[in-house]
């Protein structure tokens, strides 16, 4: 008999909010965000080194 296949493991994608006013990312459970209600948070799932490279990390979330 064959062996069973091995399920694929899923990774969970991370969601950050990205504030483009301030220029920095947060994580989603960041406390200084206010539920991302303004028109200057995005969400995010992106890469986090694409994040590094094009935002901050806010002062409560990194630096990471």
């Amino acid at each position: 008999p064959e062996p069973e296949p091995v399920p694929e493991r899923v990774i969970p994608q991370r969601v950050y909010w990205l504030n483009t006013d301030s220029g920095k990312y947060h994580f989603e459970s960041c406390r200084t965000i206010k539920n991302g209600t303004t028109e200057s948070y995005w969400m995010s799932t992106t890469d986090i080194d694409w994040l590094k490279s094009n935002y901050t990390a806010c002062k409560v979330c990194g630096p990471f």
